[in-house]
């Protein structure tokens, strides 16, 4: 197990923050928040207040993006940002703003202690997963470095 801080202190899980071992669970964790920021197109802390979250998602905006940029309330230094992800609750991909089941996935990612994250077998098994066995990220994968060279 690594007792050291190895990648982006913003993306660790709050056991990692507090100087816990690493587990993958941990990696589970930023999986979680690399999923929230895809989604939603910035880096969810500090959080949008729901009230703002919810006119944003329900009106159509000229321009998203910069409505998103101006929706915290501001901006964080690096000790206020990891007191936040130690201390608040995760972040969350709201319904009917996004499906059930990215919301779903994203909250057994996003569990404050690490022995109520899902494990990777539970996600491997979870519909977000499962829904388009079809679409294979690896064939993907290999086609686009085809494309690139």
């Amino acid at each position: 197990m690594a007792n050291t801080f190895v990648g982006t202190r913003s993306y660790m899980a709050p056991e990692r923050l507090k100087g816990s071992e690493y587990t993958v669970r941990s990696d589970i964790w930023s999986l979680g928040l690399v999923i929230v920021e895809l989604a939603t197109g910035r880096y969810p802390y500090p959080p949008i207040p729901l009230e703002k979250l919810e006119l944003l998602y329900k009106n159509d905006c000229e321009n998203p993006e910069e409505e998103l940029a101006m929706a915290s309330e501001k901006d964080l230094s690096l000790f206020e940002l990891l007191g936040y992800i130690v201390d608040s609750d995760p972040p969350r991909l709201l319904e009917p703003f996004f499906s059930h089941d990215i919301s779903d996935f994203v909250c057994q990612c996003l569990k404050n202690y690490p022995a109520e994250r899902a494990d990777l077998e539970t996600l491997l098994k979870h519909a977000f997963v499962t829904k388009y066995p079809e679409i294979s990220v690896t064939d993907w994968i290999q086609k686009e470095a085809i494309d690139i060279e």
